[in-house]
């Protein structure tokens, strides 16, 4: 039976080998040198105007993409050193021992990988998706032979099974690896080129569009578009993960869901759509239902919600204790977390290097019930509020209208940058993502078709939030 080595996940070597470049002499290993790639692309700078949960919000204190991903990127290193560390007494004197360099390794790769992966989502947030794959599911229909026809306007054409799924399933993971390894121009079509040990670390589902209803992985989500097939192959042979999920996509994966259970609970809180009054009863009520007894921990983090309000209002004379109060909840449930993952993750080891865990490190370790209770309320009270809802609506429209627009434009092979009307809404995708586009054609590795419908969603997809609403009103003519 074949187990992951951490040397093997830990590969430093790149898609592209620059054998002209010169020897760093800085002091930075590989991912380090990731990390200040990632830190200084655009590609992450516009997560800055791009909705965690709030789209279009005119009020900096909320999270946006970019700060979310700066909290995954921190909890995911902290994560990755606190497991590290465990692993090092757990490994000694086997054939895949870790020492304090592979820990300080494996936390930057985790570190690089919080940063990234988010990259490839698309405008107003996970709606932003929906918005795309229900558009395409309108213009798509599925022959006798699996193909797909394809019909908008006057354009009319079959796509092969895989292309067609590629869009009617779209997916922010997928666009992530593809502005990873081809969009992010820094000097040719291979993107950032960042290690394989970092890009494997993002591959939360390692199938294509063909193989959803995979139980392995929840089959819902694809990790690779066609267009990068060949990619994902390199990548995952040179990590030798094969079609499994790579030990530290758990990690990040449990980093993320702290991150956004945490901090969705507080913005909630400093946007006054819960008080700490109905989050407190709310969390009693949780206790008493689980059976949670005094000298549980569960039950020890009401403290930090009832006697840190006392003494915020009597002691300190907080205007607002009731934030003092929630905000040290959410610091000890950071940590109650963080232990909760480690262990589970130290428990199942054996598993994870076999490619043989099932779901994720939260739902499986003492933190379920936590975390479920968490998502219960966001549900109840975040993510279905009225503001959210009717933003994520304009969101679904101006998106609809954007692929209305550049799809044709797109699809018109005899169309010339700033010629004519379409020429000029042509010149305003990328000129970085036309010469992948056209570049693709040339290969021949898809269809010319698929190759410029991609085109359209890679140029949405790189949209910020507010770039998007600022298309749409100057094509609408409606100038803000």
């Amino acid at each position: 039976m074949t187990t992951f080595k951490w040397n093997d996940i830990l590969n430093k070597n790149r898609i592209k080998e620059y054998k002209s470049a010169k020897k760093n002499f800085d002091g930075r290993d590989e991912f380090e040198n990731d990390y200040d790639r990632i830190l200084f692309s655009a590609s992450f700078r516009r997560l800055q105007d791009k909705a965690q949960v709030f789209p279009l919000e005119k009020l900096d204190f909320v999270r946006t993409r970019l700060t979310h991903s700066l909290e995954v990127s921190s909890i995911g290193k902290s994560l990755g050193m606190i497991i590290g560390l465990q692993l090092i007494p757990l490994t000694k004197g086997t054939d895949d021992e870790i020492d304090f360099q592979m820990v300080e390794e494996i936390g930057n790769v985790l570190s690089c990988a919080g940063l990234i992966h988010d990259l490839g989502n698309p405008p107003f947030g996970h709606f932003g998706e929906v918005a795309i794959r229900e558009w395409f599911a309108s213009k798509l229909k599925e022959n006798k032979d699996g193909s797909f026809y394809f019909k908008f306007e006057e354009y009319e054409f079959n796509l092969e099974r895989q292309e067609a799924l590629d869009l009617l399933n779209f997916e922010g993971n997928a666009q992530g690896l593809r502005i990873l390894t081809k969009l992010h121009f820094v000097i040719d079509r291979y993107g950032m080129n960042l290690t394989t040990g970092v890009l494997n670390s993002i591959i939360k589902y390692p199938i294509s569009s063909l193989e959803l209803g995979n139980k392995k992985f929840g089959g819902k989500k694809i990790g690779y578009f066609k267009a990068e097939e060949n990619t994902f192959n390199y990548i995952v042979n040179s990590t030798k993960i094969g079609k499994n999920r790579n030990p530290l996509v758990y990690i990040l994966e449990a980093a993320d869901d702290i991150a956004y259970l945490l901090g969705d609970l507080e913005d909630a809180f400093s946007k006054k759509i819960f008080s700490h009054e109905l989050f407190k009863n709310k969390y009693r009520e949780f206790i008493k239902e689980e059976g949670y007894g005094e000298k549980t921990l569960e039950e020890s983090l009401s403290f930090y919600l009832s006697k840190n309000y006392e003494i915020a209002k009597e002691e300190y004379g907080y205007e607002d204790p009731g934030e003092y109060a929630l905000k040290s909840f959410i610091i000890k449930l950071n940590r109650y977390f963080k232990d909760c993952v480690s262990e589970e993750f130290i428990s199942s080891y054996d598993k994870i290097m076999r490619g043989e865990y099932k779901g994720n490190l939260i739902e499986n370790s003492k933190a379920n019930k936590v975390s479920s209770f968490l998502r219960r309320i966001s549900n109840e009270y975040v993510y279905n509020n009225d503001r959210i809802v009717s933003n994520e609506i304009v969101g679904y429209k101006i998106i609809e209208f954007l692929l209305d627009t550049f799809i044709p434009v797109a699809l018109n092979k005899d169309v010339k940058p700033y010629e004519g009307y379409d020429g000029k809404l042509y010149s305003l995708i990328s000129k970085n993502y036309r010469f992948v586009c056209e570049h693709s054609i040339e290969q021949k590795d898809c269809s010319e078709e698929y190759c410029r419908l991609l085109l359209v969603t890679d140029f949405i997809c790189g949209m910020t939030d507010s770039y998007a609403a600022y298309i749409y009103h100057e094509l609408l003519g409606m100038r803000v």
